[in-house]
């Protein structure tokens, strides 16, 4: 199965509608660990790591208010003036 999403055209010149592609459950336990093995090493506790995280979160909201709006809509019936009053 491949989940498609609309959206602008980002900026390495993909389409409307980039697929992603489903990840192996057979995979799901490795990629468990490599994160555990990550988080231990303690990378994700500076300051500065926090707050670079905090602003591409907030870029990543921002760059596609349109679709998480619409995905809103759709999984709970989110009208569009709910999404930007919150």
């Amino acid at each position: 199965m491949v989940a498609t999403r609309r959206g602008k055209t980002n900026s390495d010149g993909a389409g409307a509608n980039t697929k992603f592609n489903d990840t192996d459950i057979t995979l799901i336990p490795k990629l468990h660990h490599k994160q555990v093995e990550y988080f231990e090493s303690h990378a994700t506790k500076p300051l500065e790591w926090r707050q670079a995280q905090l602003k591409a979160l907030y870029n990543l909201l921002q760059d596609n208010r349109d679709e998480w709006a619409d995905a809103l809509n759709v999984d709970l019936g989110k009208h569009q003036i709910e999404v930007e009053s919150q």
